[in-house]
């Protein structure tokens, strides 16, 4: 098990979103993210980080089906 700098399990979060989440909004989620910003460069590194853990959760494959899929 990872665990989070600030003490939360990693692999629990993924297990909620995979348990609470359809694979659609999964990637919905993630592409909506894909070009959030700020001007703090370390959370723009943690923010990518949670994006590139939804896509490896869908794979790279289903993650660009599912988004042409919904028009993303």
């Amino acid at each position: 098990m990872t665990t989070h700098p600030h003490g939360h399990d990693k692999s629990e979060l993924f297990e909620h979103i995979h348990e609470q989440f359809s694979p659609e909004a999964v990637a919905a989620i993630a592409a909506w993210l894909q070009p959030a910003r700020t001007n703090n460069p370390e959370v723009d590194r943690q923010v990518q980080w949670f994006i590139d853990r939804l896509v490896e959760m869908l794979g790279t494959d289903q993650y660009n089906a599912l988004c042409e899929e919904l028009g993303l």
